[in-house]
């Protein structure tokens, strides 16, 4: 429908298509309560500095992982915030776990076999894992992918709205912050990593009541500066 469009100052391709028959089916499931004929699925795609197909542990890949992270959520809150204000639904797929951000459900939705799907991009197995191939930065690249029901033009306009400036000041200030970020969905007990440790969401969710919060993550998730790994397991 639209795109793909890159964004130069987010350095982030984003694109706009209309849900086909087959992908309605699992949306139906992911997103419980909407029509999915009437969904618009948004994937974007950053692109890294190193090869993000390493191994986890590797410094470099673990950084630029948790950097790309943190800018996608950024702006997708952004993005889902101006959408909803204006009447629509709007959602994030979690990268880490596949679970939508603010939705309740339990169902994994796969970017690869989504951008498969939706822009015919090129997938390989590495692994025994499946990856997604861009047709210009190959596997140096970090999808995720969004959903709403704003027409193509409405959502076009909300994006070109939002400011670079909003993810900066918001990097500035988890620099100077101390502790652990953590991002624990609300709807389930799954566990999700967390820069180099991983947060039980009980544990979690219990620290970040009384916690700062940063104030980017959508209404479902808990962002929260941790006083100390003590509720953390290195992972």
């Amino acid at each position: 429908v639209l795109g793909p469009i890159f964004i130069e100052d987010w350095k982030l391709e984003y694109s706009v298509h209309k849900c086909p028959r087959l992908l309605q089916r699992e949306l139906t499931i992911i997103f419980p309560g909407q029509d999915a004929t009437t969904l618009y699925a948004v994937p974007t795609f950053q692109p890294a500095e190193v090869d993000l197909i390493q191994p986890l542990g590797t410094p470099d890949v673990s950084a630029a992982k948790d950097f790309l992270l943190e800018k996608f959520l950024v702006w997708g809150n952004c993005v889902q915030q101006k959408i909803i204000a204006l009447g629509f639904f709007c959602d994030l797929i979690d990268p880490c776990s596949g679970l939508p951000m603010t939705s309740s459900s339990n169902t994994i939705y796969s970017e690869v076999d989504g951008c498969e799907l939706l822009l015919k991009y090129k997938t390989r197995n590495v692994l025994s894992c499946k990856i997604i191939e861009h047709p210009k930065w190959r596997s140096c690249c970090y999808p995720a992918t969004l959903f709403t029901t704003a027409p193509p033009d409405v959502l076009r306009s909300v994006i070109q709205d939002i400011s670079y400036s909003s993810f900066k000041t918001t990097a500035a200030a988890a620099a100077t912050a101390t502790g652990i970020r953590a991002h624990i969905h609300s709807s389930t007990s799954c566990v999700l990593h967390c820069g180099k440790w991983t947060v039980p969401a009980s544990a979690a969710t219990a620290t970040a009541t009384a916690g700062p919060s940063s104030g980017y993550i959508s209404p479902g998730w808990v962002c929260c500066i941790l006083p100390s790994p003590a509720s953390c397991i290195p992972r």
